[in-house]
């Protein structure tokens, strides 16, 4: 069922569909539930508190936006410099993460509304402000 589901009959059937469902990945319509749904499939459940751990958030952003995020390098890098979240991301930053993407790949001055709103997640504002003196914005 699985397998049928995903338009193949076979493993090799599957195999030459991956370039087709990576190309899917690249619209926001298939990839927004699949971002949402991961950070629960992904999420570390030894806790009570809805954390990620933070390798595994690195490498899921890789994964999942590195196709469609001019910036996902450079939030990355960000990350590495920053001590807040070394150990984990929450649910909170994972979810807005996303809607700061959405907003910054449509407008690249969005980055300067973020900055000013003052309702985003403090990490995601410091990286506003990262990219806005990186690249000018």
């Amino acid at each position: 069922m699985g397998l049928s589901r995903l338009g193949a009959s076979s493993l090799s059937d599957l195999g030459s569909s991956l370039p087709r469902m990576r190309n899917e990945l690249s619209t926001m319509q298939t990839l927004k539930p699949i971002y949402a749904h991961s950070f629960d499939l992904f999420r570390d459940h030894g806790t009570a508190h809805k954390l990620m751990k933070y390798e595994v958030a690195e490498v899921l952003w890789g994964q999942l936006l590195g196709l469609v995020y001019p910036y996902i390098e450079e939030w990355k890098e960000f990350l590495k410099e920053n001590e807040k979240p070394k150990k984990a991301i929450t649910q909170d930053v994972w979810g807005m993460f996303f809607q700061f993407m959405q907003v910054t790949i449509e407008n690249k001055a969005a980055v300067n509304t973020v900055i000013e709103e003052g309702v985003w997640p403090v990490l995601i504002e410091d990286f506003a402000k990262y990219l806005k003196t990186k690249f000018k914005l």
